[in-house]
């Protein structure tokens, strides 16, 4: 694993206990999942619904998490603290336009490693 990777998933693999099958379903959850997230979270911030957006950014932590991708990870608990104070949604939008391309990286790095995981 290089530094320059977005994701990493030694927190997955510590959890899962070895379990290849435990680490491939929480990669395709994650894959699966993300984007209606982030498409969620930029339909709240254009309605203006704070509190829905807060709780959907938490929702998706630990997606982060699992996944090891803490450039993420921090953009989400920015982007909690911006909801959660109501700040302008210029910011809000800049914010998810952010984590949505970090998700997009991560995603390439994670599909890959699925290709890895079932060749094993």
């Amino acid at each position: 694993m290089t530094n320059n990777k977005i994701t990493d998933l030694d927190y997955l693999r510590d959890i899962s206990t070895g379990d290849n099958q435990m680490v491939i379903e929480m990669i395709e959850v994650f894959l699966e999942g993300y984007r209606e997230a982030l498409s969620d979270m930029r339909e709240l911030n254009q309605e203006g619904n704070w509190e829905e957006l807060r709780a959907r950014a938490h929702k998706f932590k630990p997606n982060l998490a699992y996944m090891g991708i803490s450039k993420g990870t921090e953009k989400i608990l920015q982007l909690e603290e911006q909801a959660k104070n109501n700040e302008p949604p210029v910011d809000i939008g800049s914010t998810i336009s952010e984590l949505s391309s970090i998700c997009e990286e991560a995603s390439g790095e994670l599909q890959q490693e699925l290709k890895n995981l079932n060749v094993t």
